[in-house]
């Protein structure tokens, strides 16, 4: 369920993340075949120095929020911690806070 609901807000939603060059549009790597054909969670734009976030899926974008916690970025949704925001060179991962062994990553265009 909870994937579910990640992989809807990936495609609907708004993110706050902080400022560490951030910005841009990203499309999704590494996604199942099912989450290919359904259009989930295909891509994230992060805009405003990280301080908001749009998940995008085939059906819609999903709104979620991010705040830095002991020098991490969570975003959030419904003010609940869902994913652990990280970047890596041109590559953002949200991993599931609840289940660390899903995570999603997007490629900067």
């Amino acid at each position: 369920m909870k994937k579910h609901i990640f992989l809807a807000l990936l495609s609907l939603a708004s993110v706050a993340c902080s400022s560490k060059g951030l910005d841009g549009q990203y499309n999704r790597i590494d996604q199942t075949a099912f989450e290919k054909e359904q259009g989930m969670s295909s891509g994230l734009i992060v805009a405003n120095k990280g301080t908001q976030v749009t998940l995008k899926n085939s059906w819609g974008d999903v709104a979620l929020s991010s705040v830095e916690k002991d020098q991490k970025m969570i975003v959030q949704y419904n003010n609940q911690d869902a994913f652990l925001m990280e970047q890596k060179g041109g590559v953002i991962t949200l991993t599931d806070v609840d289940n660390p062994s899903q995570a999603y990553k997007f490629k900067k265009d």
